[in-house]
């Protein structure tokens, strides 16, 4: 997957101006206040960082400021949006779901740790919470796609087929969404369905060598050898792996 766009979360924790004190509690207060405003210090300062894709150098901002405020669940983000980007992926899942506990209705927050899921692997927990996001916001056409993919992912190819048809629906410049609905075609029997989705991705991406890779397979089964072996010799020129394997077996 592809790393998700920077989502500074910096508004909606608004500090109070005024401070009421009373005989016991005034001092407390005031302490919680100074801390609460040094953490936003903190943040800010991450934010700088982590805007610059300096993801191992705001690290250490946001968790001062975490230490500082508990609460600031901004910081709590950003944190883990620090971990996601460093490829500490159960790290950003635990700094997600803290936010989406906190806020349900967070619909980034919800999203994210779905991200984060999916890049584990964990593709039950990433479907659960795109589904959730959806279900907050349906115009999220891009965890369409990720659900898509990650009903792929765990075989359910008419699950995949439905999420991906859906972003089609508005969005038919996406090469990845043509190459996984290739991939659910192909292994749900529908070959002439996915030889049209890997010809349209590779007319929107032509060096995507699984396309070529998929394509040329069905060429052979088609009895164009001719054909098959170009796709295979190309798919194995961009780095596909398993090409050299079919190459060999049907190509010399």
């Amino acid at each position: 997957m592809k790393t998700q766009s920077i989502f500074l979360r910096a508004s909606g924790f608004i500090l109070s101006a005024f401070l009421v004190y009373s005989c016991s509690g005034g001092a407390k207060t005031a302490d919680k206040t100074d801390n609460r405003e040094l953490s936003i210090k903190y943040k800010d300062s991450g934010n700088v960082r982590l805007d610059e894709a300096a993801y191992a150098e705001a690290l250490p901002y946001f968790m001062k400021a975490i230490e500082l405020d508990s609460e600031n669940y901004a910081a709590i983000f950003n944190r883990g949006l620090c971990h996601y980007n460093l490829g500490e992926f159960e790290k950003a899942v635990n700094d997600y779901e803290r936010v989406a506990k906190n806020d349900p209705q967070d619909t980034i927050a919800v999203a994210f740790t779905g991200n984060a899921f999916f890049a584990l692997g964990d593709y039950e927990q990433a479907i659960k919470y795109y589904t959730k996001a959806i279900e907050l916001d349906s115009g999220l056409t891009e965890y369409y796609k990720w659900r898509g993919v990650a009903r792929f992912r765990i075989k359910n190819d008419s699950g995949a087929l439905l999420d991906l048809n859906r972003v089609l629906q508005t969005d038919t410049t996406d090469s990845e969404v043509y190459l996984y609905r290739g991939f659910a075609n192909f292994y749900s029997a529908s070959k002439e369905d996915a030889y049209n989705d890997f010809e349209r991705c590779l007319s929107l991406d032509p060096t995507n060598c699984d396309a070529y890779h998929f394509r040329g397979m069905i060429r052979q089964e088609r009895g164009d050898k001719e054909g098959g072996c170009s796709d295979y010799h190309r798919a194995a020129e961009l780095g596909c792996k398993n090409a050299d394997k079919l190459i060999k077996m049907g190509c010399d």
